[in-house]
């Protein structure tokens, strides 16, 4: 029986991360002060500094953007599996049994995001207060910009894993709570898909409006900004918005840059590239760590060695594809899964920085909106991008609905353990099929409960609105 009561309790009372401090994993059983406290946090623009920096420190935590983003979205997918020799770490991920309300999975991610969305309000709640001083750097009105396009950039994480996608007409009225402001302790209905998109929209658009300048690729800026709104126009089936901001993205001005070939495989070595727009910043003391660092299970140089990409994902890609640079067919014979599978060598240092907006997904979110407009053009850009930047011999000859898959096939390939092959997945309402390494839940059609994130048992149980059904799928 799926929820028929539109209330969630917002409960931020066990994940403020008040005075702006890092939002690391000790926020969940800290008592937290009170909210007079949270809002004398800032009171000139060096605290409004500190306090945005604050924003991003919650946004490098492994639970979420630092790291597992990454991994749920290829193990939800095709694109991984976890080894039968593994140290259980995401095998309910990989087997699809994590979507349960009292799961580890399911309630840490929500528990993250929104601790993290309680400093993202508490840094707006401020906006038009905080006059510009000389000796810091950037203005105030730069620093509500960068807030914006974090609480955008959670909500639109919160509403793809916990409903269903915009453009299904499956249960839309069943979004993810939208706190604008603090509210610690409080009670807010669960909106509903439209309303915490059109949020999405808004909070973009402002800061687009209130952002002069870049503040470089480690914080959140006007084009990442613009990316998303492309990726988002992408998600509700807006095409000519999301093709415009796509656009607006590929001819910038502010240095950004596709990578041609020759940059693919040395891209994932470097930190400093024009092509990534926004990466979440880690350094050799301030990371991941060995054991919940992306590479940690994904690398035969990490520790546990456990996840791998698919035989079927390798194959997509032409021996001539520079992108098959990136992962290494080298599996060792001790393990005994069915088909031995790759691996992955994109992030292979715990303090590898993780990009989240790049340039090469505008040129796919360009492509995929022109299929729907233009066909024909739509099929000339894909064959000019990849034959330039990424395999010579490629070409395509696809129309109709031919054409859309091979659009997407690029897009998994190019965006492959990166935070999207899942999302796509649901808003084109694709069954996931997995490769003969699956031994449960191998093929999950798109209406089945378990593409939707559950509410968590422990907001639904203490919400003061009553009338919550525990035993709701979603």
């Amino acid at each position: 029986m799926k929820i028929n009561n539109k209330l969630v309790v917002f409960a931020f009372s066990a994940l403020a991360c008040l005075q702006m401090q890092s939002c690391d994993e000790e926020f969940l059983t800290t008592t937290p002060s009170g909210s007079i406290q949270i809002q004398d946090a800032i009171v000139d623009e060096a605290s409004l500094e500190i306090a945005t920096l604050g924003i991003y420190s919650g946004m490098q935590s492994a639970t979420t953007f630092g790291a597992d983003f990454f991994t749920h979205q290829a193990l939800l997918s095709d694109n991984g599996y976890v080894s039968v020799n593994n140290s259980n770490r995401f095998t309910d991920v990989n087997d699809y049994t994590h979507a349960i309300v009292d799961g580890g999975t399911v309630a840490g991610i929500w528990n993250f995001l929104y601790g993290t969305l309680l400093d993202v309000n508490n840094v707006i709640s401020f906006e038009g207060t905080v006059t510009d001083e000389d000796a810091v750097s950037g203005t105030p009105d730069n620093r509500f910009g960068e807030a914006h396009i974090a609480r955008a950039t959670i909500l639109f994480q919160l509403v793809n894993w916990y409903a269903r996608p915009a453009g299904s007409g499956i249960d839309p009225q069943l979004g993810v709570v939208l706190p604008t402001s603090v509210n610690i302790g409080g009670s807010l209905p669960r909106a509903t898909v439209s309303d915490v998109y059109d949020q999405i929209i808004l909070d973009l658009e402002t800061a687009i409006s209130l952002m002069s300048e870049e503040p470089g690729v480690t914080r959140l800026g006007p084009t990442a900004a613009k990316l998303l709104l492309s990726r988002v126009y992408l998600y509700l089936e807006d095409y000519p918005n999301a093709r415009l901001y796509a656009e607006q993205v590929l001819n910038n001005g502010e240095g950004f840059s596709l990578m041609g070939q020759s940059d693919v495989v040395p891209y994932y070595a470097s930190e400093s590239s024009p092509e990534t727009i926004f990466q979440i910043e880690f350094n050799s003391t301030d990371n991941p760590g060995s054991n919940d660092a992306f590479y940690a299970t994904w690398s035969l140089a990490g520790t546990y060695k456990q996840n791998f990409a698919t035989r079927e994902f390798y194959d997509l890609m032409a021996s001539t594809d520079v992108r098959k640079g990136l992962y290494l067919d080298n599996i060792p014979a001790s393990y005994s899964d069915a088909v031995v599978g790759v691996d992955v060598r994109k992030f292979i240092t715990p303090d590898r920085d993780m990009p989240h907006f790049r340039m090469s997904e505008a040129k796919l979110n360009q492509i995929e909106a022109l299929y729907y407009i233009n066909e024909t053009l739509a099929r000339t850009e894909l064959n000019t991008w990849v034959s330039t930047n990424r395999d010579s011999a490629y070409n395509t000859n696809a129309s109709g609905s031919g054409l859309l898959s091979e659009i997407l096939k690029q897009r998994r390939i190019e965006l492959a353990f990166e935070g999207h092959r899942y999302f796509d997945l649901n808003r084109n309402e694709l069954d996931v099929q997995k490769d003969a390494n699956c031994l449960n839940n191998c093929s999950l059609p798109f209406t089945d409960f378990r593409r939707v994130f559950p509410i968590p048992r422990s907001e639904m149980n203490t919400n003061t609105s009553g009338g919550f059904e525990n035993n709701a799928q979603y």
